[in-house]
C-alpha cells in the first residue's frame, strides 16, 4: 500500500495556473516538498472580481495582506496521472459542501475550479456559514 506521503506528485505546469489566472483567480505558490500534499497550489478569488463570493469568508490573502478574498480556498494538484480539486474546510471532515474532485485531464480540473468560482453558487452556498449551522443543528439529537 503507498503512503499518501510516497505518492508521486508533479508540478503543476504554468499554463494550467495562467488560465486561473487570467480568469482573476489568485494562485498560491507551490506547497514546499515537506507537506502532506507538496507542489499543491491554493486558489481563491479576490472579492473585487464579480462571481461567487461568501462576505462572511472574507480575508486578507498574501504577505502583505493587501488583497482581499471572500471564497474558501481550494487546493488543486497532480498525484499518479490524476487531477485533485480539493474543497476541505472541516477536519476532519468530511463537513458541508466539502468535496474532492478526481479528474483525468488540467482542462477537467480547470473547468471544475472555474466552476466553483464564478458557476452555479450552490457549491459554494453550501460553504456558507448558514449552511454549516444548518448542518450541525441536524446532527445534535
Amino acid at each position: 500500500m503507498v503512503r499518501w506521503a510516497d505518492a508521486v506528485l508533479m508540478r503543476i505546469p504554468e499554463e494550467y495556473l495562467n488560465q486561473l489566472r487570467s480568469a482573476g483567480l489568485l494562485v498560491s505558490a507551490p506547497l514546499p516538498d515537506k507537506h502532506v500534499t507538496p507542489s499543491c497550489v491554493r486558489v481563491a478569488k479576490p472579492a473585487h472580481i464579480p462571481g461567487n463570493g461568501l462576505p462572511e469568508r472574507a480575508r486578507t490573502w498574501g504577505p502583505f495582506g493587501d488583497v482581499v478574498v471572500d471564497t474558501p480556498l481550494l487546493d488543486f494538484f497532480h498525484k499518479e496521472g490524476t487531477w485533485h480539486v480539493v474543497g476541505h474546510d472541516y477536519w476532519p471532515g468530511p463537513g458541508p459542501g466539502d468535496f474532492h474532485d478526481e479528474w483525468s485531464t488540467p482542462e477537467d480540473a480547470i473547468a471544475d475550479i472555474l466552476a466553483f468560482f464564478f458557476g452555479d453558487p450552490a457549491r459554494m452556498n453550501a460553504k456558507s456559514k448558514e449552511s454549516r449551522t444548518s448542518a450541525s443543528r441536524k446532527t445534535v439529537r
